[in-house]
């Protein structure tokens, strides 16, 4: 396995800031101290405007608490800028585990198998050029675009940023949201249900 490029350390940078910059935020939804793991997480959904902790973000991305923190953790795992922060934060916090903090995965259930996707639906219901614009910004605002669609609607997404191949698939199978085609720097993601 290679180390992490000049690239991934300047995202990595820029994720810890971000991070650090959210120090003190309480959950959007039950009030309490969010920790540096779910910042983290809140910045890979595209929720670091109205962050949430890992239970109601689980819950408001339709998931089972166990699936989420699995595929949460596959998206940290492969991405060495997610990685990284996600090692400072357990540092900061005191963990040794840096990939399994104590945030409930002791006592979770395993994740269960998901159903398989239906259909897609045919044809596009909208387009967005997300130019080069990069991970953090990019699922923020393709998040906000996806809410804006009915559910089973599909957004065709042109993104030309270096991570984009990687981030886009996983963030899609991290929300639910289904990527139905990838070709070159084009994406045809289907809204969830």
């Amino acid at each position: 396995m290679q180390g992490p490029t000049p690239e991934d350390l300047r995202r990595m940078e820029a994720l810890i800031r971000t991070v650090q910059a959210g120090a003190g935020t309480r959950c959007a939804a039950t009030g309490v101290p969010l920790g540096p793991h779910e910042l983290l997480v809140n910045v890979a959904l595209g929720r670091k405007d109205r962050p949430l902790a890992l239970e109601a973000l689980a819950t408001a991305e339709g998931q089972a608490l166990g699936t989420f923190r699995e595929r949460m953790l596959e998206y940290v795992a492969v991405r060495p800028c997610y990685r990284g922060a996600w090692q400072w934060a357990s540092e900061q916090t005191g963990h040794q585990d840096a990939m399994r903090p104590p945030l409930a995965w002791d006592d979770a259930p395993a994740p269960p198998q998901d159903a398989p996707a239906a259909p897609a639906q045919q044809g596009e219901h909208a387009q967005w050029d997300a130019g080069d614009m990069g991970c953090g910004d990019l699922v923020l605002e393709l998040r906000t675009r996806l809410r804006e669609m009915a559910p089973g609607q599909v957004l065709r997404l042109r993104a030309t940023d270096l991570g984009a191949p990687e981030d886009i698939p996983a963030w899609c199978g991290m929300t639910g949201n289904r990527l139905i085609r990838q070709q070159d720097h084009s994406y045809w993601i289907q809204r969830k249900e």
